[in-house]
């Protein structure tokens, strides 16, 4: 009689304990990816509102230094966006916006030059208000830009203390509208 050795194969696979280790791990590295990312992105929104801010205020006033504009006129926001002077970027579909798809528009006379921004977060508030045009830095771009104040009230009272303080308290609650105002 010939007897034939068989072989058995053990099939072996992840356990669940495996599985759910490997999935555990991996779910911690999207996260902390999609945090990161996140973060950046915002980080960049806060530049880029900055940046339109900036880059508008500094046409507006060239426009109001070289045009001899008549002390009653105020140019509106389709009047500065028809002159060209708010980033390119901003405008879509005829409507400009800012870095975070909320409203941006200004308003410019003689008297001052009002930028009106909403649908930014508490954070970009601060870091606009603050960071940009207050305490935070008190140099060459708040001196250059001529900033004066801001409120969250369009026909309210220009607040010119501008200390972290009296920011964060105006950011928090985000408002619907953030008014910032510069000498002309």
């Amino acid at each position: 009689m010939f007897f034939k050795a068989q072989r058995t194969l053990t099939a072996r696979g992840f356990t669940l304990l495996e599985a759910t280790i490997v999935l555990a791990i991996l779910g911690i590295v999207v996260a902390g990816i999609w945090i990161a990312s996140a973060s950046a992105i915002n980080s960049q929104k806060r530049k880029h509102l900055s940046e339109q801010v900036i880059t508008t205020v500094t046409n507006v006033r060239d426009y109001l230094k070289n045009v001899d504009v008549p002390p009653t006129t105020t140019l509106l926001t389709a009047n500065i966006q028809g002159l060209g002077l708010f980033p390119a970027d901003s405008i879509r579909s005829g409507t400009t916006i800012n870095a975070y798809g909320g409203l941006f528009a200004a308003q410019a006379s003689n008297a001052n030059v009002r930028i009106e921004v909403g649908g930014i977060t508490s954070d970009a508030c601060v870091d606009l208000l603050y960071s940009h045009f207050g305490g935070a830095t008190g140099g060459a771009t708040t001196q250059d830009l001529g900033f004066l104040g801001y409120n969250t009230n369009g026909g309210g009272t220009m607040i010119t203390a501008i200390t972290f303080t009296n920011i964060t308290a105006a950011c928090n609650p985000v408002a619907d509208n953030y008014y910032l105002f510069f000498s002309p």
